[in-house]
């Protein structure tokens, strides 16, 4: 079947041969048919004619075939076309008639398609073709289809076709085109006004000494009035609006200027204001309140509504009205109703009025109409009187003053240039501005809106409900971002206070800065409108809130009321009458209105206290902070002391962050720090390479900070986590952290000053000691550091080690350690086993004691030993015997020749007196038995204390605060850490060690707190040098 490509299927032409049948003779059969005879010569001519009589008859009925078949074979190939036939398979079989319908259908089809796709192409892109263009564009479409024409027949129906379609097209083009161009128009337009409310000089700008944004110079005309007329203008400017804000204010200003400048009126803004029932705030009655008397010259809102009024008469604010002459109170007008005061609900003006204005403008609580009858020529409004610069030097007549213009205003380029504009209708100018309007207020500039006249603006154009409700909705959108911004700002500089504070600024000062900040924020509507929205939300969550908590214009005079009441202009009654007022306008109950305005109360104090007590806090915190730092400055300085101070430092880590340290690890930064840039400024110089400055700034570093008795934990974190766990990597090598930590291990381990007791502290981790004394231990061969720490990790972690050998084993580690403890306590080297543990020298009346001692200390060595080994079988005897005397090292004290052994923290700890050294328990305990020896034993002290020296020799001896002096040993103590009591008894006979059987059980924290305030009470000489440096001291220091 031939393809049909969506038309019908294909129809046979009639006269084709089928496949079924001998093919037909097309020519004309004769059979049947006499043959004519031959006549005689004479007839030739009859026979000729009669011949061509019968051809004529022939070809008149072949002629009445054809032509009663045409028609049938046109619809033949019209239905081949729509059967999906090509053009060259119907020229096969086809005649000149279904070649004819064929194209018919054809042409129709290609030009049908043209102009459909023509028709899409307008809305793309040929509506931007002008019509004369697109004109030629479309002949030369027509034209160039045509030419692809052969067939006379076909032509003539697509230019038939054409001729249809080209007409509608460039009608549409045309509409189009008018639409585009509009577009076009209006685009520019918006684009032009965007651009030029940036650039204007008379662009409005916050004014630094006011609340409202003001053009550089006026855009209105400059009204002078006397000074009667401000403080009427400013009393009625307050008890119209004095809970809207200064907006809100602002738009009444205007209204009494615009009436000023009517002739309807009278001539100032006093004559305007005090009009019989005009301003209701005036009213004695019904809708009057009052308040135009409540405030005066002096009080915060009278001086915050007189630079509303100096600003609007200045000429240099945009007036948000668009000339409004009256307004209305929606909800006043309902309070009136409902109070039976009035039966209206709208102004009996409202009709007239917006029909002047082209409309009315919401701002705030009011309705704004109409539109003020001004001169045909600023210059010829009511001028100042000749030869007079100062209304108030003119007499006035029956007290209402005369308002005067002191000069033109410039103009103001943004709305000349709105109203000014011929190429657009007004509608199609309201689409463009209100358009750039939420756009500027969505992105966060009102710039457009405020220097374009607002809504009224729009009012005035004629804008559809829909383009005024897309601005309203982008005005609001931007007064909540204010209002956001305003509380991110507020909390920004919150924090940059209490950063200061935190960095020791003068706290004087920031007292001052706060007390300013609070007295600002009472005239700031931002603020007050804030903590409105604030204390309604609060409400909402606490389930109190009303229907109104998403009321802008009730929380904005809720807000405004606060803001009189914070001020301190309206007293407790005033201002719930205020409030009541408020209540019945919106139809809120009295009490949730005062609900509310006390939260706002509330939020206002507590934000306030908070400001004042972080700053206080702040400051005292780095107050604390500095003696912090200054108490761990004092014991680096003394050389000792940093193992006894307690609490944190707040300080910035590397990262640049807030971080808070103890004490203990400042000051290991701080002398980390200071070894470090001491041996890199010798790098530097070429003094020492730099392998010889890292190892000299860990040897400095670490005997300084083992005379404080403190650990680094950054080195020990370090330590510990490069060295537990896998330290290999895929190849089987070292990791460069595991080879880093052994080299600076194996620094402080060759470094004499430094005790193994307290290289054992800075590792911490027993696993870690023990493979690093393993590594040192085959280091000391043939092995290379990194070989040999890499054997001691497969020692330390054969988990293949055969159970049936760990007896032989542990009696040949038995046997290790057994050798190892009677070397050191047989002299090793010659070495006396406390000079071999502790580092230390006795004197020979002491020697005895010591030895009496070896028991008790080697018993702990052996015990710890044992640990290590049950940690960890495979760690050999050496290196578990040097763990263990690490420990005695680090948990033991002598005292007289007695060993005295804790099992957490130390003896000096203990007693409170660690920041004096680690000599400071021996000295404390024997001064306080040479001091009361003699009270505890009343009648034997005396006779056993032979070689002990009594408490004014020793100190004469000690005249230098280092020296020190070994005692002979007449007492034997042991210490039960759980407690805290030493038990201290003498000997009746120090040769043999026998006891006196008189044991004393002493409080170590009692001792400890007599030494500290002997050690920190001041001498002598501190008073005298002190004295001297007092009298030489300026007395203002």
């Amino acid at each position: 079947m031939a393809q049909n490509d969506g038309r019908r299927e294909v129809v046979k032409d009639p006269l084709a041969v089928s496949g079924r049948e001998v093919s037909p003779e097309r020519s004309l059969s004769l059979s049947g048919v006499r043959a004519p005879r031959p006549g005689s010569t004479s007839g030739a001519g009859s026979t000729a004619a009669q011949m061509s009589s019968a051809f004529d008859t022939l070809q008149s009925t072949f002629s009445n075939y054809v032509e009663d078949k045409k028609d049938d074979w046109i619809a033949e190939g019209k239905l081949a076309y729509m059967s999906g036939k090509t053009e060259a398979d119907l020229l096969k079989n086809g005649n000149r008639f279904t070649h004819q319908g064929f194209l018919q259908l054809k042409v129709q089809d290609d030009v049908n398609r043209w102009y459909m796709q023509e028709a899409a192409d307008i809305d793309a892109a040929n509506s931007r073709m002008s019509p004369d263009e697109y004109q030629g564009y479309v002949a030369s479409k027509r034209a160039a289809y045509l030419d692809t024409i052969e067939d006379p027949y076909a032509k003539k129906i697509a230019v038939a076709a054409f001729e249809q379609h080209a007409p509608a097209l460039v009608k549409s083009q045309f509409v189009k085109n008018n639409e585009y161009e509009r577009e076009q128009r209006i685009n520019q337009f918006g684009e032009t006004l965007r651009s030029l409310s940036q650039t204007s000089p008379v662009k409005s700008v916050v004014d630094e000494n006011g609340p409202l944004k003001l053009a550089p110079k006026p855009v209105l005309p400059v009204m002078q009035s006397t000074k009667r007329d401000r403080d009427i203008g400013i009393r009625t400017i307050l008890g119209e609006a004095a809970n809207q804000g200064s907006t809100g204010m602002s738009a009444v200003a205007h209204v009494l200027r615009n009436r000023a400048v009517d002739g309807r009126w009278p001539k100032s803004i006093a004559g305007v204001a005090l009009q019989d029932k005009q301003f209701s705030a005036w009213n004695s009655g019904a809708g009057g309140n009052g308040l135009v008397y409540k405030y005066g010259p002096g009080s915060a809102m009278y001086e915050k509504a007189g630079k509303v009024y100096d600003a609007v008469m200045s000429g240099r604010h945009v007036d948000p009205t668009g000339g409004a002459t009256h307004y209305y109170s929606p909800r006043g007008m309902e309070a009136l109703v409902g109070s039976g005061a009035q039966t209206n609900r709208l102004p009996n003006w409202l009709r007239s009025e917006s029909a002047r204005g082209g409309g009315v403008t919401k701002i705030g609580g009011h309705i704004f109409a109409g539109k003020a009858r001004l001169p045909k020529s600023t210059r010829k409004l009511i001028e100042l009187p000749e030869g007079v610069n100062d209304l108030n030097t003119v007499a006035q007549d029956e007290g209402v003053s005369v308002t005067g213009v002191k000069e033109t205003g410039a103009a103001n380029e943004l709305q000349e240039y709105v109203f000014g504009t011929s190429n657009l209708n007004d509608s199609d100018k309201a689409t463009a501005l209100s358009s750039a309007m939420a756009s500027d207020l969505a992105a966060g500039d009102d710039t457009l809106f405020r220097d374009a006249g607002g809504v009224s603006a729009l009012i005035r154009l004629g804008a559809s409900p829909k383009e005024i409700n897309k601005v309203r909705r982008a005005e609001a959108a931007y007064q909540k971002k204010q209002l956001d911004q305003y509380d991110s700002a507020f909390e920004a500089w919150r924090a940059d206070l209490i950063e200061r504070a935190s960095n020791g600024e003068d706290i004087d000062a920031l007292r001052v800065e706060i007390e300013q900040k609070v007295e600002q924020g009472k005239l700031d509507d931002n603020e007050a409108q804030s903590l409105a929205r604030n204390a309604a939300n609060k409400a909402r969550i606490a389930g109190s809130d009303s229907n109104l908590d998403g009321n802008v214009d009730y929380l904005t005079e809720i807000g405004g009321l606060y803001q009189q009441i914070k001020t301190g202009d309206l007293g407790f009654e005033d201002a719930a009458e205020q409030a009541k007022d408020i209540a019945s306008r919106y139809g809120a109950t009295e009490k949730e209105t005062n609900n509310l305005i006390g939260r706002i109360h509330s939020i206002d104090q507590q934000r306030q206290d908070a400001l004042r007590r972080d700053a206080e806090k702040a400051y005292k915190k780095h107050r604390a902070n500095e003696k912090a730092k200054g108490d761990v400055d004092a014991a680096i300085s003394r050389g000792y002391g940093l193992n006894t101070l307690s609490g944190s430092i707040d300080t910035v880590n590397n990262a640049g962050q807030k971080d808070s340290v103890s004490k203990k690890q400042y000051g290991v930064h701080a002398i980390k720090t200071k070894h470090m840039n001491a041996w890199r400024e010798k790098q530097e110089s070429g003094e020492v390479e730099k392998s010889e400055a890292i190892a000299g700034a860990l040897r400095d570093t670490f005997k300084e900070l083992q005379n404080h008795q403190v650990v680094d934990e950054q080195t020990q974190s370090q330590l510990v986590g490069s060295l537990t766990g896998n330290i290999l990597t895929k190849d089987g090598s070292l990791t460069e952290d595991a080879l880093q930590a052994y080299d600076t291990w194996q620094i402080l381990r060759n470094t004499p000053e430094i005790t193994k007791g307290y290289l054992s502290k800075t590792v911490g981790d027993d696993y870690v000691r023990g493979l690093l004394e393993t590594a040192y231990i085959l280091d000391s061969g043939n092995m290379t550091g990194g070989e040999a720490l890499r054997k001691a990790h497969e020692i330390m972690n054969d988990e293949l080690r055969d159970p049936d050998d760990r007896l032989s084993k542990d009696v040949v580690w038995r046997r290790k350690l057994d050798k190892g403890v009677n070397s050191i306590l047989s002299g090793k080297d010659d070495t006396p086993w406390w000079q071999y543990v502790f580092g230390i020298d006795t004197p020979d009346t002491e020697v005895a004691q010591m030895e009496r001692q070896k028991g008790r200390a080697m018993t702990y060595v052996q015990n710890r030993a044992e640990a290590y080994h049950l940690q960890n079988p495979n760690m050999d005897a050496k290196v578990s015997l040097n763990l263990a005397l690490d420990d005695l090292e680090n948990n033991a004290t002598v005292v007289a020749g007695n060993v005295l052994v804790t099992s957490s923290g130390s003896l000096a700890e203990d007693m409170g007196i660690g920041q004096f050294g680690s000599d400071a328990p021996d000295e404390a305990i024997t001064d306080f038995i040479t001091k009361y020896g003699a009270d505890i034993w009343p009648d034997e002290f005396d006779n056993h204390k032979e070689g002990w020296l009594d408490f004014a020799g020793r100190a004469a001896l000690n005249f230098s605060p280092d020296a020190t002096v070994r005692r002979d040993a007449p007492v034997y103590m042991s210490y039960n850490q759980d407690t805290g009591i030493l038990t201290v008894d003498l000997y009746k006979d120090h040769e043999t060690g026998e006891l006196l059987g008189m044991p004393r059980h002493l409080d170590v924290k009692a001792i400890g707190q007599e030494y500290y305030d002997d050690k920190t009470e001041p001498s002598a000489w501190d008073d005298m040098w002190n004295s001297v440096f007092s009298l030489a001291r300026p007395d203002n220091e």
